[in-house]
């Protein structure tokens, strides 16, 4: 995917890149022009969220550890009581307690929280 974006950003699109891997250096064509309208969806998606005012939904997750804003981003959401601060816990499963209308982790964590069977 990074090949794809390299040659989507620098104009010059190709139907094959050439990979270069392991300990001999192998060589491997690989087909771009799938992966150029996913390319393009993030990058949109991304110009999208940076004209927004709002910032993005905030996420705790394993990469945190890594990210300069980690002490900002679990301090908002130690404010904010978010679900990601349960670690364990997936996407999928956060969306699951969203759609019951829990938002916060301590009504994750009550066994009678909204609608009384979690």
């Amino acid at each position: 995917m990074l090949l794809s974006f390299r040659r989507l950003a620098a104009s010059r699109r190709r139907a094959l890149g050439k990979l270069i891997h392991g300990r001999e250096y192998a060589a491997t064509w690989v087909p771009l022009a799938p992966l150029y309208t996913k390319v393009q969806s993030i990058l949109t998606a991304i110009s999208v969220q940076q004209a927004s005012p709002t910032p993005p939904p905030l996420v705790l997750n394993k990469h945190c550890a890594e990210c300069r804003y980690a002490a900002q981003c679990r301090e908002i959401a130690t404010k904010a009581d978010d679900l990601s601060l349960l670690a364990k816990m997936s996407e999928k499963g956060r969306q699951k307690y969203r759609e019951k209308g829990i938002f916060t982790s301590p009504s994750c964590r009550t066994p009678s929280g909204p609608g009384g069977d979690l």
